[in-house]
Order: structure tokens, then sequence, then C-alpha cells
């Protein structure tokens, strides 16, 4: 995972943070030493900080277009 990289969490509903199901980010901060990850939210613009393990859990990174 890398800064400016697109994501889209899981519909799965066997996690417990409903309110991000199927909503898509994007990475804005990799915080290595913190073992964290900020993402913003493409429809509202909200920020959330999430464990960089946790994250991988939750969501999906998505493949980058190849042109």
């Amino acid at each position: 995972m890398k800064v400016g990289d697109l994501g889209v969490f899981n519909n799965s509903t066997d996690w417990t943070i409903i309110d991000l199901v199927g909503r898509m980010f994007v990475i804005t901060e990799l915080m290595v030493q913190e073992h964290a990850i900020r993402v913003r939210m493409l429809d509202d613009f909200e920020e959330i900080l999430f464990d960089s393990t946790e994250i991988l859990h939750y969501a999906k990174i998505l493949p980058p277009d190849k042109k």
C-alpha cells in the first residue's frame, strides 16, 4: 500500500464497522512508526485513522488501471 492508492471496504456483514461497508477511500498518509494508515473517504471527505493490519482485514486495495 502507498499514498494515493484507492480502496473499498468489504461488503461482508461479519464485521462490525457497518457504517463503512461499500465505501471507497484513498490512502492519504502512511505512519510507519505508529503502524497506522490515514484514509479519506471519497463520499464525504471524512478522515479515519486505522491500524495498518486492521485495514487489511476490513478493506481491499483496488488495482490501478493499466493503460
